[in-house]
C-alpha cells in the first residue's frame, strides 16, 4: 500500500509540474503574441500611411467645393463638409479654396465684420495642422471628401509629427 501512495503521489506532482510547465507556455505565447500585434501596429502607422507636409503648394491642391482646404492663421482647415450649410453661402467660401483666406475669414469675406465665436469653435473640428507641418493621414480620410463624409472622430483624427529634416 505504502509503495502505491508513493507512486501515486510522484504521479500527481508530475502532472502538476507539467500543467505549471504548460501554463507558463501558454503566458509565455500569449505575451509574445501581444508584443507582435503592438510591434505590427507600429510597423503599419508609421510606414504604411500615408505622410504628407502642408506645404502652400499641397494646400493649393485642395481648392474645390467638394475638396477645399483654407489657411487661416497659419493653420490648415479642410472645411469641405461646412460649404453647403455656411451661412454666407458657398460662394463666400469656395473662391478661398486652396489658399491664405486670413483675412477673408476674420472680414466675413470683405465686410468688416468678425465671425462669432460659434464660428471658430466650428472651425477647430476642421483643423488638420500648421502650416509646413508634417501630417501622418488616416487613409479614411486621405480620399476626397466628396466621396466619403466623415466618420467618427476616430477615423478622422489625424496624427501630427514636427516636421524633422531627415
Amino acid at each position: 500500500m505504502k509503495i502505491r501512495l508513493k507512486h501515486l503521489v510522484g504521479i500527481t506532482l508530475a502532472l502538476y509540474f507539467l500543467f505549471a510547465i504548460f501554463l507558463g507556455a501558454a503566458f509565455l505565447f500569449q505575451k509574445d503574441i501581444a508584443n507582435q500585434k503592438t510591434t505590427n501596429q507600429q510597423n503599419i502607422s508609421s510606414k504604411s500611411l500615408p505622410s504628407i507636409t502642408l506645404s502652400l503648394e499641397e494646400i493649393s491642391k485642395h481648392s474645390a467645393k467638394n475638396d477645399c482646404w483654407l489657411i487661416i492663421n497659419n493653420k490648415v482647415y479642410d472645411v469641405t463638409n461646412d460649404i453647403s450649410t455656411h451661412p454666407g453661402g458657398e460662394s463666400t467660401i469656395v473662391p478661398n479654396c486652396g489658399k491664405e483666406a486670413t483675412n477673408a475669414f476674420n472680414t466675413k469675406g470683405g465686410q468688416e465684420n468678425p465671425h462669432a465665436s460659434s464660428a471658430n469653435e466650428l472651425l477647430g473640428k476642421d483643423y488638420i495642422g500648421d502650416v509646413g507641418q508634417k501630417i501622418v493621414r488616416n487613409p479614411v480620410t486621405i480620399q476626397s471628401n466628396s466621396t466619403s463624409q466623415r466618420g467618427t472622430e476616430d477615423e478622422t483624427e489625424d496624427e501630427i509629427e514636427e516636421e524633422t529634416d531627415d
